[in-house]
């Protein structure tokens, strides 16, 4: 005879946010009897289950240390602080995402929410305390809901795991706004004619500068891949990079190290024109010379720090030279990212035959989504080809 089904267990959908498909999870709430200490009817929740099953047993645990009387003995004997809670969460975190997801995650717990909250014990964090943490976020940082998110996930691991009743962050009031970003991405691009330009301005450069900024300009590749680069991954009979790796902050050595791309998709081939093929040639001769003839091997970095071929370059340096290249060219000031946001904006006010999807796969993008909406912008010459084709084509 089949086993009855628990009515007290639900499904429910939540996005995967590795994914973005919807999946289903189990919660169930159980009435636990008149807490001794308020003298109150308490039920509690748990939430998170990724089967059924899991949730049953759960539900079967807490129903026989409530018909034994040591439900709330066991609650009061949970002293574990956030930083333990966390130390656990993250140990079944960690294996489920990406190398550098999972170092940027770290950073932002160890800057962020750990310092506030790791030394108190999880179940007498308050709701209050919450509050004014999340308002301190909302002040300082553009994008806070990032740690609230992390936040609430660490209160329902907490939940599932018997540590607390009640998630604290479901008890206090999100800010609609965060600080307001003083960066104008919409502005963090160079016109086709502004690219010719800085591009006619680097030629009279030293070889290892006109070969780095030519490269990110005409291929639109993240800094990150840049700096990766290996000559491995030149394919000069083809005239294309291959994108296989990215470079990121390693927290233990505290040194830029290679490691995997940003996502799945970023992992692609893309082409190089015939005047930066032949300028990374000559550099590739220039640096083989540099280095010496039995130290230079294909998996030498292209880029390599200034001070250490062997060593990543420092993050920071492309665009401290930028900086300095751009002043000199007088031109408007763009990041190193802005070079992506360039290329794709040159790709399609110069060649009417490049497709979004051609732009995707190009920039490496999961989506198409986003390489519509972050990385190509309506340029002036844009808006006066809309102008003339309104005021000349349109005879309906």
């Amino acid at each position: 005879m089949p086993k009855r089904r628990n009515s007290s267990i639900k499904a429910y959908k939540v996005k995967n946010r590795q994914s973005g498909k919807l999946e289903t999870k189990y919660r169930f709430q159980i009435y636990v009897g008149i807490n001794p200490l308020t003298g109150k009817q308490t039920s509690t929740r748990r939430s998170g289950f990724l089967s059924y099953d899991a949730a049953d047993e759960a539900y079967n645990q807490l129903q026989v240390q409530i018909d034994n009387g040591s439900f709330f003995k066991e609650q009061r004997e949970h002293n574990e602080t956030f930083q333990q809670i966390f130390d656990l969460w993250w140990k079944t975190y960690e294996p489920t995402v990406r190398l550098t997801t999972a170092q940027k995650t770290k950073q932002w717990f160890r800057l962020r929410i750990l310092p506030p909250f790791g030394k108190y014990r999880i179940r007498e964090i308050t709701p209050a305390q919450v509050q004014t943490e999340i308002n301190r976020w909302a002040a300082q940082i553009v994008r806070y809901k990032t740690y609230v998110d992390y936040l609430n996930r660490i209160f329902k691991f907490s939940m599932i795991m018997g540590a607390i009743d009640v998630n604290p962050v479901d008890h206090v009031i999100i800010p609609k706004k965060g600080k307001t970003s003083t960066r104008k991405s919409k502005e963090n691009f160079w016109e086709p004619g502004q690219l010719e330009t800085f591009m006619k301005f680097i030629d009279d450069k030293p070889l290892d500068i006109l070969a780095f900024y030519r490269t990110v300009a005409m291929t639109g590749l993240r800094r990150g891949e840049l700096l990766a680069l290996r000559w491995a991954d030149v394919d000069f009979h083809h005239q294309c990079l291959s994108i296989k790796h990215s470079v990121f902050h390693d927290d233990e050595t505290h040194e830029y190290v290679l490691g995997p791309t940003k996502t799945k998709a970023s992992v692609r081939e893309v082409p190089l024109d015939p005047k930066t093929a032949k300028i990374l040639t000559q550099w590739r001769s220039t640096q083989h010379a540099l280095i010496g003839g039995r130290s230079f091997h294909l998996d030498q970095l292209v880029f390599p720090s200034p001070a250490d071929h062997n060593r990543v370059m420092q993050f920071d340096r492309p665009g401290i030279v930028l900086d300095r290249l751009i002043r000199e060219a007088k031109l408007p000031r763009i990041t190193m990212h802005g070079f992506r946001h360039t290329y794709a904006t040159w790709m399609y006010e110069t060649n009417p035959t490049i497709t979004p999807k051609d732009m995707q796969l190009l920039l490496g993008h999961e989506t198409m989504r986003m390489t519509m909406d972050v990385y190509t912008h309506s340029t002036d010459t844009g808006q006066q080809k809309v102008a003339s084709f309104l005021n000349n084509e349109v005879n309906f």
